[in-house]
């Protein structure tokens, strides 16, 4: 082996004081540079702070220019020539008296493709990953081939950075100078993943721009029903069921059949493609529970029940409603405009006589007045006396003990913003073990207070110890209150319970004179 050397006068320029790095593939060839102004120097390359030999096979050589320029050449570089090169300056006596980084040589194998891989297997670019929603899931990031190390590898679902739910697995083959990295990402997947694209972005010395690999999630989630009643004003009744779900589900309303009736006898429900069921017109043999079912590669799937409780109507009823409708289709809707304030004399009369009947003597019973007052300033509540109303008769209780309510439901029409008191009386024995009403979302005991919605304690009728009067207040009417309001009562030997429909206006219930 020879020593590399070579004497010149020399004068390392400034520039080339910070080694530059380049990175090059086994078997390529690379020039590493040392200018020399003057003749008479000695110069020596070192590798990794150890000087290096000159070969016979001239892998390794000199060239010097006529302008100074020293350069040593490597051909088909390998491992052995990775790390970094300096230029060593030496006096007359061949000490080093200056070293100078030139160069850092990083020996790269590209990186192969990078790809993912799912349950064993790998996945093509810009596959799909099929799995169920809130399972938990592994998905590896793969990159092999390279000598150097990847430099990072980030995760991200749409805009969100996952990485921080991976963990980096890295191997190396000293035979075979090459790396093996294996991002493994953990994840709890939700149903918002679904049809996400889930991305694995790589950064590695030899790629002057990140590589991306791209898949997308096919997630299966149960039905999500969503129940939208669209009520008419009358007996007419729309219930619309709306499902989320992957694989999507058809929707298909069903009855729950009476135990004392054959299913047979129960006629089959019609749903529209939108997902609605119409019943039209209400009939007492409509009366039931009834359900939003759906089938898919899940299971099957049901939505929580709706009872629909059907009474029959009186004509007197029927009349005044029939009248409003024609005058004012949409008398049910919430929506506030000059035209429907506004109605004509003869409408706010129908609205002002349909007030009144509701008022009567009857199960439900609706004032747009405070509702009765309860306490007398020591903290003992004692009801009003109300002499509109009558006791109840204890004549209506049923002979086996089971609850009775009184009367029949009714139709009760509010004013937006006012306050309203429904009215129940019953009678039982023994006395009711469970007392509810039900109005949206909440099913309020007696002697509760919850936001707007109030219920006061049960009444003893003063001529009946069995017979019991509750009242139900909605504080301050607004359009989501338009819907129905059950009564329930039931003790040890059986139950009862009755609907009131309230809907929901702007309109004024004073009666217009008509003045010339």
């Amino acid at each position: 082996m020879i020593e590399v050397l070579c004497q010149t006068n020399f004068q390392y320029d400034q520039a080339t004081n910070d080694a530059i790095t380049r990175v090059i593939n086994p078997g390529d060839k690379v020039d590493i540079p040392c200018s020399v102004v003057t003749p008479g120097g000695s110069v020596r390359w070192a590798l990794n702070n150890k000087p290096i030999p000159l070969d016979f096979n001239q892998r390794r050589h000199w060239n010097i220019s006529n302008d100074g320029k020293a350069t040593l050449t490597i051909n088909r570089v390998t491992r052995l020539d990775a790390g970094l090169w300096e230029c060593w300056k030496l006096d007359s006596e061949f000490n080093v008296r200056q070293k100078v980084p030139i160069m850092r040589i990083v020996l790269n194998n590209v990186p192969e493709e990078p790809y993912l891989e799912y349950e064993g297997r790998l996945l093509s670019p810009f596959g799909t990953i099929s799995t169920k929603a809130n399972q938990i899931i592994k998905v590896n990031c793969v990159v092999k081939g390279m000598s150097s190390m990847i430099r990072s590898v980030q995760w991200f679902i749409g805009n969100q950075n996952f990485t921080h739910q991976s963990r980096l697995l890295m191997e190396y083959s000293a035979e075979e100078d090459v790396s093996l990295t294996i991002s493994v990402l953990t994840l709890n997947v939700s149903a918002k993943f679904h049809h996400e694209p889930l991305v694995c972005q790589i950064s590695h010395v030899s790629w002057s721009n990140s590589a991306n690999v791209t898949a997308s999630f096919n997630v299966l989630y149960p039905p999500e029903f969503s129940i939208v009643r669209e009520p008419g004003f009358g007996m007419d009744l729309t219930l619309r069921c709306e499902i989320d779900a992957n694989p999507q589900s058809p929707v298909k309303w069903k009855r729950d059949a009476d135990p004392k009736i054959s299913n047979d006898t129960l006629a089959p429900i019609e749903t529209s493609s939108d997902g609605s069921m119409t019943i039209s017109p209400i009939t007492l043999k409509d009366s039931g529970w009834y359900r939003c079912t759906t089938e898919n590669e899940l299971g099957f799937f049901a939505s929580v029940g709706f009872f629909i409780n059907v009474r029959e109507s009186n004509d007197e009823m029927s009349q005044l409603v029939d009248q409003i409708r024609s005058q004012s289709p949409h008398l049910p809707s919430a929506e506030s405009n000059d035209d429907f304030r506004h109605r004509s004399s003869s409408s706010d009369f129908a609205l002002r006589r349909i007030h009144d009947y509701n008022n009567q003597e009857s199960h439900f019973q609706a004032s747009i007045a405070s509702g009765p007052e309860f306490g007398n300033g020591n903290g003992n509540h004692q009801p009003q006396k109300q002499t509109s109303q009558k006791e109840c008769p204890p004549s209506i209780n049923n002979a086996d003990g089971r609850p009775i309510i009184e009367s029949i439901n009714s139709t009760v029409i509010a004013l937006i913003g006012s306050q309203i008191t429904l009215i129940a009386r019953f009678c039982c024995i023994p006395r009711p073990k469970k007392v509810y009403w039900i109005h949206r979302h909440l099913a309020m005991m007696p002697s509760r207070i919850i936001g707007r919605y109030i219920t006061r304690e049960l009444i003893m009728s003063s001529n009946s110890m069995n017979c019991f009067t509750s009242n139900f207040i909605i504080d301050s009417v607004k359009p989501e209150d338009a819907g129905d309001v059950m009564f329930m009562v039931f003790n040890q030997k059986g139950i009862d319970q009755a609907l009131v429909s309230l809907n929901v206006t702007f309109a004024s219930y004073s009666i217009s004179s008509n003045e010339t």
